[in-house]
């Protein structure tokens, strides 16, 4: 969890926030008292930025944004400091570069 905020749900005993597997951002959760990884949720089916998406990004953004969009094109699921939220539904909601992002369980 490099650069997100997470959050802890008291009634399950787990922390959540997002993080970076290979070139894949997602929502992981730590069991609290263990400090170990029970799960990791890849935030986009295919792994990449909408082309739409990106191309907003790069017209719009500084081109202090491009080279992280250049070298990892999984960005729009980067959570870029947000926090994690688990809301009364047990979804779990993350701000991430242009969107809002749900996580609901199975």
């Amino acid at each position: 969890m490099p650069n997100g905020v997470p959050t802890m749900s008291a009634p399950s005993e787990m922390v959540y926030g997002m993080g970076l597997r290979g070139s894949t951002w997602g929502l992981i959760g730590l069991d609290f008292a263990t400090g170990e990884q029970a799960f990791f949720a890849p935030g986009s089916a295919d792994g990449e930025c909408a082309a739409q998406q990106l191309a907003q990004f790069q017209e719009g953004a500084s081109s202090v944004f491009k080279p992280y969009f250049d070298r990892l094109p999984t960005s729009c699921d980067n959570s870029f400091y947000s926090s994690a939220v688990v809301g009364p539904d047990r979804v779990i909601y993350t701000g991430a570069f242009g969107a809002l992002i749900r996580y609901v369980p199975d």
